[in-house]
C-alpha cells in the first residue's frame, strides 16, 4: 500500500505511518453512500503524541481530497501508547459550511428564504456562486450537467448548499459527483455511473464472491396502474368527458401481466401532471416599441373556427403563454390578442403587489427575447398534439411499470480480494456508488443491471470491498444533518408561491388572500382559502353557495373525494337524516328510489379451496354482470382473460385456483 501523507493547513506534509514516532495505522475504511456519506475513518496508534487537527487533509488512490472537520478523539492507552480516531470527509462536506442564499455571480445576496424559477443549470449556478462567495472566486466550478431540463419553481428556506444539492438531485432524478483539479473543485451532475463488466449470480459465488439477498420488499409493487396525464388543453368532451389525459379509449388500468402472475394484483395510481397536449413555440421576433408583443412565425391559427365555434379557444377562458426559457421562464401571461395574419401575440402585463411589472418596460433581463421558448395553456390543442401527448403518457406508464412492478430487492456483495484484483487488472478504484453491475436472481426472475448504492473498502487492503446493491436508490441522510427535502409543494400552493409573481415577492396572510377572493374567483381555476388547520366560512345561513365544476375534498392523507354533478340535466337536492350515517349505505339515504338494487354478500361459497378447484357457486342466483368479487380484500377483475368469469347464474370460475386459506367474498344483485 502507498504511504499516506497528511497535509497540514500550512502546507507541511508528514507520513501517518512513521518509524521515528513509532506510529502506525491499525485500521482504515472508506465508506461511501449514493447522495450521502463519503468518509475515510482511520485509527492510528503512536508511541508519541501526534498533532492531528481540523483542516488536515489526505489524498489516496488518486481520489479527491478528504479533510478532518471535527477534532479527533484521542485515548492514552499507556505511557507510550496513544490511539487517535480520525475522520476524513469528502469534498461535498464543504457545502455544509455554506448557507444557500440567492447569490449572483458578483456575490450579491439579500435573502436566505426565497424561491427561484429556472432550470437545473440556473439552480446549480446559484449554488456555485454561494460556494465561491465563501471559499473565494473560482474555487468551485460547474462541470458536466444535463441541459435543457424542465423549468421549475422551488422554495428555499435557510438551507445549506449540500441540502440544496440533494434536493436538486431528488427533484431532477440525477446524482452528483465532486472532483478536483490542481486549482478547483468541480461539481458534476449525472444520471448514472459506469456500466461495469461484472455479473453476479445469487447462490453461485463458488467462493469468489458472496451475494446475499438482504430483503425483498413488496410493499411498493404496482402492477395494475391507473395512470393519468394533466387536465390541461383538453376538449370538454374528451373521451366521454374524462377530465385528464388517458391512453385508451376509456379509463382503464395498465397491466404488467407477468408481475400479476408472479405476485398477484397490486393496484396503484399516478398522475403525470407535466404531460399534456402542448406545442413548444419559439419567439421569432419582438416588437421593440411594445415589449408585450412578439411573433412566432410557425404558430398555427389560434383563431380558427369550425362553423360558428372556435376550434381551439375556450369560451370565457383566455389562453395563457407560459415561457419555458429566457428571463421570463416559468412566468404565465394572459393572451390579450393573437393576429394570425402577422402571427403576433399581444400579452397582458403582470404587476405584483410591490408594483414590479413583467414583462418589464425597461429591464432587458425581464423582457421577451428572440429565441425564448413558450407553451400555450388553457386552449384546446389540435388532435395531433393530443395524440402525441397520449403517446408520451404511454411511454411514461411503461417506464413506471417496468420500475415498480417487481419487488424492491437489496443485496450485499462481498468479493474475494484476490479474485477482484485479477479481474480489475491495473484499475485500483474498481467500484463507485452509482455504477451498475449485472445481478441474476432466478428465484425472483431478475437478470438486469442494478445500481451500487453503498460500499465500504479496507484502505489497508484496497481490493477488499463490501457492496450494497439495490434496484431502487434510497435517499440518504448525512450523519451530521437531516436532509431538507420537506419544503412541501402544499406550502407553496397554500401561500401562492406556485404563482411566479408571488414567488418573487413574499407570501401573504389568509386575510389578504380572502380579501381578494371576490375579484379573482372568476379568473382562476384554483383559489386556496385558509390554512389546513383553520376553518373558512363561506356564504350565509339563508343563501346558496355556488361552486362551479367538481367539488374536491382532501383528507389528511392527501386522498381526494370528488363530487361531480356534470351529468345531471335538472336541479337536484340531497337530504340527510338527523343522525350519523355512512354515505355509501343506501338504507340511510333520504328518498331512496325503490328501483335501487339490493346487494347480497356471500361469505360461504360452495366449492373446494384446494389450489385445484376454480369453480364456486353462490347461495342464490344473481343478475348477470352484477358480481363483485374480493380475494383477500382485493377486488378482482371480471371478464375473459381477467381474474374470474360468470359461468352460470349462480356460478363463478376463477382464472387461478384459490388457496385453502384465501378469503373470498362475492357481492351480487339477486336474480
Amino acid at each position: 500500500m502507498e504511504q499516506i501523507l497528511i497535509r497540514k493547513p500550512n502546507g507541511h506534509t508528514e507520513p501517518i505511518n512513521s518509524s521515528s514516532k513509532v506510529s502506525v495505522i491499525t485500521q482504515a475504511e472508506h465508506r461511501k453512500t449514493l447522495l450521502g456519506e463519503d468518509t475515510i475513518s482511520m485509527t492510528v496508534e503512536s508511541a508519541e503524541p501526534r498533532d492531528f487537527g481540523i483542516g488536515d487533509t489526505i489524498r489516496i488512490f488518486g481520489l479527491p481530497t478528504y479533510r478532518i472537520n471535527q477534532l479527533p478523539k484521542v485515548t492514552k492507552l499507556s505511557e507510550r501508547k496513544y490511539e487517535y480516531e480520525l475522520l476524513f470527509e469528502g469534498l461535498q462536506y464543504d457545502m455544509l459550511r455554506v448557507a444557500f442564499r440567492n447569490t449572483d455571480v458578483g456575490s450579491f445576496n439579500n435573502a436566505a428564504d426565497f424561491s427561484l424559477i429556472g432550470d437545473l443549470e440556473m439552480f446549480l449556478n446559484v449554488l456555485i456562486n454561494n460556494l465561491n462567495r465563501v471559499f473565494g472566486a473560482n474555487k468551485w466550478a460547474l462541470g458536466s450537467f444535463p441541459t435543457n431540463t424542465e423549468t421549475k419553481n422551488l422554495l428555499f428556506s435557510s438551507e445549506n448548499c449540500l441540502a440544496v444539492l440533494q434536493k436538486l438531485c431528488e427533484e431532477y432524478k440525477y446524482e452528483f459527483v465532486c472532483a478536483e483539479t490542481e486549482t478547483q473543485k468541480v461539481l458534476h451532475i449525472r444520471s448514472v455511473g459506469q456500466e461495469l463488466d461484472f455479473s453476479f449470480k445469487y447462490g453461485q459465488g463458488k467462493g469468489l464472491y458472496q451475494l446475499t439477498r438482504e430483503n425483498v420488499d413488496t410493499k411498493n409493487i404496482v402492477n395494475t396502474l391507473w395512470a393519468y396525464g394533466s387536465d390541461k388543453n383538453l376538449p370538454a368532451n374528451y373521451k366521454n368527458y374524462t377530465p385528464r389525459l388517458i391512453t385508451g379509449v376509456f379509463d382503464a388500468p395498465a397491466l404488467s401481466l407477468d408481475s400479476r402472475d408472479l405476485y398477484g394484483i397490486y393496484e396503484g395510481s399516478v398522475i403525470f401532471d407535466d404531460i399534456y397536449p402542448h406545442r413548444t413555440g419559439t419567439v421569432s421576433s419582438v416588437n421593440t416599441e411594445q415589449p408585450l408583443q412578439f411573433i412566432d412565425t410557425t404558430m398555427f391559427d389560434l383563431n380558427a373556427k369550425d362553423g360558428e365555434n372556435s376550434m381551439y379557444l375556450i369560451p370565457g377562458n383566455a389562453p395563457k403563454v407560459v415561457f419555458q426559457t429566457g428571463g421570463l421562464a416559468g412566468y404565465e401571461f394572459e393572451v390579450e390578442l393573437y393576429d394570425h395574419e402577422t402571427k403576433m401575440f399581444t400579452i397582458k402585463q403582470n404587476k405584483d403587489q410591490k408594483g414590479f411589472e413583467l414583462p418589464s418596460n425597461n429591464e432587458p433581463a425581464f423582457q421577451i427575447q428572440v429565441g425564448d421558448t413558450y407553451v400555450l395553456v388553457d386552449i384546446i390543442m389540435p388532435q395531433s398534439y393530443i395524440s402525441a401527448a397520449e403517446d408520451k403518457l404511454a411511454e411514461k406508464i411503461s417506464e413506471y411499470l417496468e420500475t415498480n412492478s417487481v419487488p424492491t430487492v437489496k443485496y450485499s456483495l462481498d468479493i474475494d480480494e484476490m479474485y477482484l484484483k485479477n479481474q480489475a487488472a491495473d484499475k485500483l478504484n474498481v467500484f463507485d456508488v452509482g455504477d451498475t453491475v449485472n445481478i441474476e436472481d432466478t428465484d425472483l426472475s431478475i437478470n438486469t443491471r442494478i445500481k451500487i448504492i453503498d460500499f465500504s473498502r479496507d484502505i489497508l487492503r484496497p481490493f477488499k470491498y463490501s457492496l450494497t446493491i439495490k434496484d431502487t436508490p434510497l435517499s440518504n441522510a448525512f450523519r451530521r444533518y437531516a436532509v431538507q427535502t420537506s419544503y412541501i409543494r402544499d406550502f407553496m400552493k397554500l401561500n401562492g408561491l406556485d404563482d411566479p409573481i408571488k414567488a418573487n415577492t413574499s407570501w401573504r396572510s389568509d386575510t389578504q388572500i380572502l380579501g381578494e377572493v371576490p375579484s379573482i374567483l372568476n379568473d382562476r381555476k384554483e383559489v386556496d382559502l385558509g390554512r389546513k388547520s383553520e376553518k373558512v366560512n363561506v356564504g350565509n345561513t339563508s343563501g346558496i353557495t355556488k361552486l362551479f365544476g367538481i367539488l374536491g375534498i382532501v383528507n389528511p392523507f392527501e386522498k381526494e373525494l370528488k363530487l361531480d354533478v356534470g351529468g345531471i340535466t335538472q336541479d337536484r337536492q340531497v337530504g340527510f337524516p338527523d343522525r350519523d350515517i355512512v354515505v355509501n349505505d343506501w338504507n340511510y339515504i333520504v328518498g331512496m328510489p325503490e328501483s335501487f338494487p339490493s346487494l347480497s354478500s356471500d361469505y360461504g361459497l360452495t366449492g373446494a379451496q384446494n389450489e385445484i378447484n376454480k369453480v364456486f357457486t353462490t347461495s342464490e342466483p344473481f343478475v348477470s354482470g352484477s358480481t363483485i368479487v374480493y380475494l383477500n380484500g382485493v377486488r378482482q377483475f371480471r371478464g375473459t382473460n381477467e381474474d374470474y368469469t360468470e359461468t352460470a347464474d349462480n356460478e363463478i370460475t376463477f382464472a387461478l385456483a384459490p388457496y385453502a386459506d384465501d378469503r373470498i367474498i362475492v357481492d351480487y344483485q339477486k336474480l
